[in-house]
């Protein structure tokens, strides 16, 4: 009862930005993640994750419905988990060392409608496979122009609105 009270009264970004803003020593803004990977901006999270939340519904993603990822470890997982989380869907982290068959029957079982995926393990999908018919969208991340059928996650990310998804933008 607490837990879903506590849930319902403060959203999720603003328990992460509460917690970084308090755990981080003064001045911390960025995060580095990896060699290859630039630095994190932690304000911008709540920013992306909104980006990406609104792209994914006006996909048709929904509460309840699966979003599959199938990436390495990069920034892009903090975005892509609350995105997810604040539309109610459910994510389907699907393991890289997988082949691509195995990869296609977690998508299949799991009845996802979006697969986020990087752009070193595009080869391991296809998008437009018969054998995952629920599967309606394939998001490349780190590929400006991904071969069609797939759709890129920056062009998404720079046309979708940095609104809370569901809510209309403040009247000025």
């Amino acid at each position: 009862m607490f837990r879903r009270f506590c849930l319902a009264m403060f959203p999720l970004l603003a328990l992460l930005s509460g917690a970084v803003s308090h755990a981080a020593p003064p001045g911390f803004r960025t995060l580095e993640i990896g060699d290859a990977a630039p630095d994190f901006e932690l304000p911008g999270v709540d920013d992306r994750s909104y980006r990406l939340a609104n792209a994914l519904s006006s996909m048709g993603v929904n509460k309840g419905d699966r979003v599959a990822v199938l990436l390495r470890n990069c920034s892009e997982w903090f975005d892509i988990f609350f995105a997810v989380a604040s539309l109610g869907a459910v994510m389907v982290p699907v393991n890289f060392l997988l082949k691509s068959k195995e990869v296609e029957f977690i998508v299949r079982d799991s009845g996802a409608k979006v697969l986020l995926v990087g752009q070193d393990l595009l080869p391991l999908v296809d998008p437009s496979s018969k054998e995952t018919p629920e599967l309606a969208n394939v998001i490349c991340i780190g590929q400006a122009a991904p071969p069609t059928p797939a759709l890129s996650y920056s062009d998404l990310m720079e046309k979708a609105k940095a609104d809370p998804p569901g809510r209309e933008p403040p009247q000025a």
